[in-house]
């Protein structure tokens, strides 16, 4: 199929085709074949068709007279960078950052003339301008050309000034923009994604794959399927968020076929899917083998030994060590002893799969984590993909690598949100895999650049310490508190591209120096009481000699509340109730962050953050 045939159906259409190395679109001729539109993104615009340069025109162009030029650009170089004129008359050439200097300025010009889009022969005139200007920039590659192609090239449509130019082009907004994307679909024709989603042709191959159960026979038509509805499944999962049992639901061959993972995350990814398994072994744990050394102490002492292991263990030691280098996030409440559980658990030999998710005690988390059946060390043991909450199980076999590179698989093709205790291992696996790091899992509402952006923070309240003492914060707090109470029980109603959503909030949570959580979280506010801390429970005498927080009993909802009821600061470290305790998602002892600050005269007696994030869609 060529562009003409397109181009026929369309007229006035101008086609554009994407450039790998520019990462452009650029224009083409319309005897381009296309053959390929998983790899080839054509696009259509609005404008009036662009005239294709013949071979007779291809030669006007390359031979547009230069004389008129020459004299406009020295004036301009001499106005706005006389120091390239300067250097070019004592050495007689350019260096690269004067070369730079001067296709900017040049471009400059030539958009302030010509707007975003020059012709092709207006580019041609400066570029043979420039190297008539300055002879020592003439480049001829084998003897071909006259030298200025390196500037611009009328054939490929390349050279330092193309590029400065699509570089100024990806900064424009949509009103400036000549082109206006819209993707053809190698089924339709012209039709779009979305409208591929709701066709009868993918709503009949999901009956087919969902009627087929795997079998030599039937394996190359369920992969068909997958392929024919991959456009509708990603955007369904995009848009509507559907929970991981509903998408298996809706495609069950990913249950019993596991490799279909495989072939998804190949195709969101660009063909990365043999990534971790080629460099885990081989390269990968050997460096955090080596760093485990460096750190010493305790992480040093999990690699001894690992010469005589099985590859399995040698895996499990390298994730544990890896949960020792990433530890949980402050506000995880988990401790890195127990972080590797939220990733590989065990349960005995013998143990029913079906069992796994109804037992609380096997998967801790409430994401999907992997369940060893046995012994690392028997050859029999099996591996299980377990999400409790779904009721999901997915058997994976041929070892803990090639298991844990099909759970993270599945984290992606799902959207799922990585294990709060686990996010700094799983943005390390993002790493091997070299896809981008991940900002629309479903547990993250802005990209990280927008997350410490003053125009994304705002103030909510703003009150004196006096008031505080007289009224409280329960009094100060209730207007945001209410709102915070509508936002958790009715949501507010989003409209985005047409589509209608119910959103809801709450706080996720709350940062401040030592004083102000322990005044607005209810503790006492004196850090020489018996039970100072409002993380655990640990007693001031003890404070110096205990060291490992698995051995401290933390504050949790229930102590929390009996300490309230109990009514004795000095014995609990708990004088009231907080107000904040009233939200129905949010609770002082679940939600805190870590706050490490030095203390000085000008620190002020109340300083605090809430950060206030949408439950779901």
């Amino acid at each position: 199929q060529q562009i003409t045939h397109i181009l026929s159906e369309r007229p006035g259409f101008a086609v554009l085709k994407h450039h790998a190395d520019f990462q452009e679109f650029v224009d083409v001729d319309s005897t381009t074949d296309i053959r390929n539109f998983d790899k080839f993104q054509v696009f259509l615009s609005s404008v009036e068709a662009l005239p294709q340069t013949t071979a007779e025109e291809l030669h006007q162009i390359q031979h547009l007279p230069v004389v008129n030029e020459l004299g406009s650009l020295q004036i301009l170089l001499q106005r706005k960078a006389p120091k390239i004129l300067e250097k070019h008359k004592k050495t007689g050439s350019l260096k690269t950052e004067s070369r730079k200097l001067l296709v900017k300025v040049c471009i400059s010009h030539l958009v302030k003339k010509h707007g975003f889009y020059p012709t092709s022969a207006e580019k041609v005139t400066l570029a043979k301008t420039i190297v008539a200007t300055f002879p020592s920039l003439r480049v001829q590659i084998e003897g071909k050309g006259e030298g200025f192609e390196h500037f611009y090239d009328p054939l490929s449509h390349s050279g330092f000034l193309e590029m400065r130019l699509r570089n100024i082009r990806r900064k424009l907004e949509a009103g400036q923009r000549r082109y206006s994307k819209r993707m053809i679909s190698c089924d339709t024709g012209m039709q779009s994604e979305q409208d591929q989603g709701g066709s009868s042709a993918t709503n009949e191959w999901i009956t087919l794959m969902k009627r087929l159960r795997p079998s030599s026979e039937n394996i190359s038509s369920i992969k068909s399927a997958m392929e024919n509805t991959y456009t509708r499944r990603r955007s369904w999962i995009s848009k509507k968020n559907p929970t991981m049992a509903e998408i298996l639901e809706e495609y069950p061959r990913f249950l019993d076929m596991p490799n279909l993972l495989d072939i998804e995350f190949g195709r969101m990814t660009d063909g990365k899917t043999e990534l971790f398994i080629r460099r885990w072994e081989v390269s990968i744990i050997p460096k955090l083998k080596s760093l485990a050394t460096m750190e010493g102490g305790d992480v040093s002492l999990l690699t001894e030994g690992m010469e005589d292991q099985t590859d399995d263990e040698k895996c499990y030691t390298m994730l544990v060590v890896l949960t020792h280098l990433l530890p949980p996030l402050p506000g995880s409440r988990c401790s890195i002893k127990s972080a590797i559980s939220f990733l590989v658990d065990f349960v005995p030999a013998g143990t029913s799969i079906v069992s796994l998710c109804s037992n609380s005690e096997v998967a801790q988390g409430t994401q999907p984590q992997l369940i060893c059946i046995g012994n690392l060390k028997s050859a029999t043991c099996q591996y299980i993909i377990v999400a409790s909450n779904d009721g999901v199980t997915i058997p994976v076999n041929d070892g803990l690598t090639c298991a844990l590179d099909k759970l993270f698989k599945l984290y992606w093709v799902c959207n799922l949100a990585y294990p709060p205790q686990l996010s700094s291992v799983f943005t390390f696996f993002e790493y091997i895999y070299e896809v981008t790091i991940s900002t629309n899992r479903k547990a993250k509402n802005l990209p990280p650049k927008h997350n410490s952006s003053l125009s994304h923070i705002h103030l909510c309240l703003l009150f004196n310490s006096m008031d505080r003492e007289k009224y409280g914060f329960g009094k100060i707090l209730e207007p945001l508190l209410d709102d915070i109470k509508l936002l958790e029980r009715s949501g507010v109603q989003v409209e985005n591209q047409g589509d209608s959503y119910q959103l809801y909030g709450t706080i996720c949570v709350l940062t401040a120096d030592n004083l102000a959580v322990h005044s607005l979280c209810g503790y006492v506010e004196s850090f020489s009481a018996n039970k100072f801390c409002h993380f655990c429970l640990v007693e001031k005498n003890l404070a110096q000699t205990v060291f490992d927080g698995d051995e401290l009993e933390k504050r949790t909802r229930e102590n929390y509340q009996q300490h309230v009821w109990h009514n004795d600061p000095s014995s609990t470290g708990v004088k009231e109730d907080s107000c904040l305790n009233k939200l129905q998602y949010f609770h002082v002892t679940e939600r805190m962050c870590r706050h490490y600050a030095r203390y000085s005269r000008r620190c002020s007696p109340f300083r605090g953050e809430i950060n206030v994030t949408p439950l779901h869609l």
